[in-house]
């Protein structure tokens, strides 16, 4: 389901890059541009059958050892390291999945779009975003009542959300997301302790860089991840005849 979800997603960014990109014939059909639009490689990812379900499926009572949304660098490589043996750079490939997608505060105490405007299209929008200084990426929390696109009445007194990386009508992002360009610590309550500006880069920035220019090469290497990632912990697996 997830690669086909991934690959539904390409081919939407791609059909709308034919129809209202640069070489397109129809203008924008929302307040998105499409002036810079890429059209995107397809992923290659095998479809491998022989995982089994647990036996509490499509429950769990196991703690799988999720990744902390308040990670800064240091933590963010451990984890993926001791849990999947990732290398850095794998990480930060495996991390412009969030290109697609958004939270919600009542889900997981964040709120927000990744990638405004283009959530349902898989791009390398999430690098290019994270990487522009120009943007004015400023760590904050938001007030439960003031949020966008939320039932409000569901709010409790004085609720706010997680901290995190902003960037009105750009998208947002979570400190984990901001940790593979920009080198912080965070305080216990999840602030940042720099500005965007101050933040030292992270010694996966020339990687987030390198994505950001070239759309082929982050699905490449996003697709090498996604398939070690999906194999992981499953035995063995067989390809489909």
């Amino acid at each position: 389901m997830g690669i086909w979800s991934v690959n539904d997603t390409i081919r939407r960014n791609n059909e709308d890059c034919a129809l209202y990109g640069p070489n397109g014939t129809l203008p924008s059909p929302n307040q998105h541009s499409y002036e810079n639009c890429q059209m995107v490689t397809d992923l290659q990812v095998p479809f491998m059958w022989g995982r089994k379900d647990c036996e509490t499926s499509p429950y769990a009572s196991t703690d799988v050892h999720l990744p902390a949304a308040t990670l800064g660098y240091d933590g963010l490589m451990q984890f993926f390291s001791s849990e999947f043996e990732f290398t850095p750079r794998e990480v930060t490939a495996l991390m412009g999945v969030h290109t697609l997608g958004k939270a919600d505060i009542f889900n997981s105490g964040f709120h927000g779009t990744w990638v405004n405007n283009q959530q349902g299209y898989f791009n390398n929008q999430y690098y290019i975003n994270i990487a522009n200084s120009s943007l004015g990426w400023r760590a904050f929390q938001k007030p439960c009542e003031n949020l966008p696109n939320a039932d409000i009445s569901a709010c409790q007194a004085g609720q706010m959300t997680g901290w995190s990386w902003n960037v009105a009508a750009t998208g947002f992002n979570l400190n984990a997301d901001m940790a593979i360009y920009k080198n912080f610590s965070v305080q216990d309550s999840g602030e940042p302790d720099c500005t965007y500006e101050e933040c030292p880069l992270s010694p996966t920035a020339p990687d987030v860089e390198e994505f950001a220019q070239d759309n082929s090469l982050w699905i490449d290497e996003f697709s090498s991840i996604y398939t070690k990632m999906l194999a992981h912990g499953a035995g063995e697996l067989y390809p489909v005849e």
